[in-house]
């Protein structure tokens, strides 16, 4: 079982998504030299023999008719930046991909984590670059992705046991208001006493 990583692009006439997104960061952010954009999918696929993948690329990462899968992108010389979930975020694109390598691998815990490359066209500068990432990166859910570094999979914290409080509800109204100023609940006082 080995780690990969594959890429993947809409053709030539289906890179809808790819072209919203220029126009948008081209409307949004006044970058007239931004002349073209390519948006890829980025898999990291964990503990997965090269067979599985093999016949996954072309039937759960990629659709043959309309998309192109690659093995490495040339970066050299290129403006570009990658984006991924933070750890703990849902991953939808990543945990449909893994339920569907479950129909065709024996592996029980093979693991994907998505992620977008976006790679610019145009003569843009540093600061141009700076401002499409901080208008396409939105830090509640996702961050940059280091395309450099070693394939990883996060380690997700197990969060503590949740407590479990028995008998407020018959505090009284003092003990019911202290209760809730102690634990710093967000309601207001008529929920709590509710």
């Amino acid at each position: 079982m080995n780690n990969y990583r594959i890429y993947v692009e809409k053709r030539a006439g289906f890179e809808v998504e790819a072209k919203s997104l220029l126009g948008d960061f081209k409307e949004n952010l006044q970058i007239d030299t931004l002349q073209n954009l390519r948006l890829l999918n980025v898999y990291d696929i964990f503990n997965i023999n090269s067979e599985d993948l093999s016949k996954a690329k072309d039937s759960i990462f990629a659709e043959p008719a309309t998309d192109e899968v690659y093995d490495e992108i040339d970066l050299q010389e290129k403006k570009y930046f990658a984006v991924e979930f933070l750890p703990g975020q849902f991953d939808q694109r990543a945990d449909s991909a893994v339920q569907c390598l479950g129909l065709i691998s024996e592996s029980n815990d093979t693991a994907v984590k998505s992620g977008k490359l976006i790679i610019l066209e145009g003569e843009l500068g540093e600061e141009e670059l700076r401002r499409i990432k901080e208008y396409y990166i939105n830090p509640i859910e996702t961050r940059e992705k280091d395309l450099e570094s070693p394939l990883a999979l996060d380690k997700v914290d197990v969060p503590h046991e949740v407590p479990f409080y028995k008998g407020f509800i018959n505090y009284t109204v003092e003990e019911t208001l202290a209760f809730k100023k102690e634990l710093g609940l967000a309601m207001s006082e008529k929920d709590i006493l509710f």
